[in-house]
């Protein structure tokens, strides 16, 4: 029989076996082994699981206990914009605090009890979602089981009380390039959007804001659905020649399309910027050879991660010795602008 873990108020094996008015025993050989018990007896012990928030050990005996030193990342996408420059600075900072880090990529946008089950059974204390979301039931099921929860990302309408939010600030993107804009003569802006793009409600939200202040256009967002690369970039020029004929600036979400949309121009004969400039909002790598060259408004996720730990120790009731950097964002200065 499993002992009750003092002083977390987290469910034990024994609360799921007087649920379920079975033995304590019983519940253990159906966890173990589901085919010795039958199937409704193992769908009771699953609904008691998420009622009750009992978090199963399983084979993370090692890992899983009342001083759990583990946190799970959860992410649709590992090539999301930013995720690898959060996770690894964030991942430095835990090995260095004493954590193990578990990443889990599910391949779709919203995680349900069953997609992650798996992973929560080895008890984390803390779980950080990056652009996905949750499930009712299951952000449920993590607050009854007193597993923290931390979300970057856009604001969604499944946050929970209990749930601490980290999201760029597009507002400072966007006032940022309306100060560049307002020195140049730009009537007709256009965005290249991925229609899969995290942060996209936030990023067209604030768009919308700049133009309406500038007094130009809104909606102009032209999103696509191929995977953010340098031939799609190649082939939206085309596109906007039938649609957007009379754009004069192209803003991306992703520095490849940007890169490919510059390729296109010089095929075409269209010169850049004079004819048509390009700005890159989000993440430009600049240590890569001849990406300097590109102008944009450059996230700086660093600050983000920095901001992201001072959540992760304050929910822990950690000591932080971060020094947050106050810039949020930074215009690079390139050819293409």
């Amino acid at each position: 029989m499993e002992r009750k873990r003092r002083g977390t108020g987290k469910s034990t094996l024994s609360d799921v076996a007087k649920f379920v008015g079975v033995s304590s025993m019983t519940v253990s050989r159906a966890l173990r082994d589901p085919t010795k018990v039958s199937e409704t007896l193992v769908g009771k012990i699953q609904e008691a699981i998420k009622e009750l928030g009992y978090v199963p050990n399983n084979a993370a005996q090692a890992l899983a206990s009342a001083s759990s030193r583990l946190i799970l990342f959860v992410t649709p996408r590992l090539a999301s914009p930013g995720f690898q420059a959060i996770y690894h600075q964030m991942k430095q900072s835990l090995k260095k605090m004493g954590f193990h880090v578990l990443l889990a990529e599910l391949n779709n946008k919203q995680a349900d009890y069953d997609s992650i089950s798996t992973f929560i059974s080895y008890n984390p204390v803390l779980v950080i979602k990056f652009d996905i979301q949750f499930t009712n039931e299951l952000n449920d099921y993590l607050s009854k089981s007193k597993i923290h929860l931390l979300s970057i990302g856009h604001g969604v309408n499944d946050n929970t009380d209990s749930e601490m939010m980290i999201t760029p600030d597009f507002k400072a993107v966007f006032e940022l390039m309306a100060y560049k804009i307002a020195h140049r003569v730009y009537r007709n802006p256009l965005l290249i959007l991925h229609g899969e793009e995290c942060f996209s409600q936030d990023i067209i939200r604030s768009w919308d804001r700049m133009l309406l202040a500038h007094d130009l256009s809104p909606n102009r967002v032209h999103p696509i659905y191929l995977a953010p690369s340098v031939m799609a970039g190649f082939d939206v020029l085309k596109e906007m020649q039938t649609s957007f004929t009379d754009t004069d600036l192209v803003v991306t979400s992703d520095e490849n399309l940007a890169y490919g949309i510059w390729f296109a121009c010089r095929e075409m004969g269209i010169a850049v910027p004079a004819q048509l400039a390009i700005v890159c909002v989000g993440q430009l790598d600049l240590n890569q050879s001849g990406r300097s060259k590109l102008s944009g408004v450059n996230i700086r996720w660093d600050t983000l991660a920095v901001q992201a730990m001072e959540k992760v120790c304050e929910c822990l009731e950690l000591p932080s010795k971060l020094k947050p950097n106050s810039l949020a964002v930074e215009w690079i200065s390139g050819e293409s602008y």
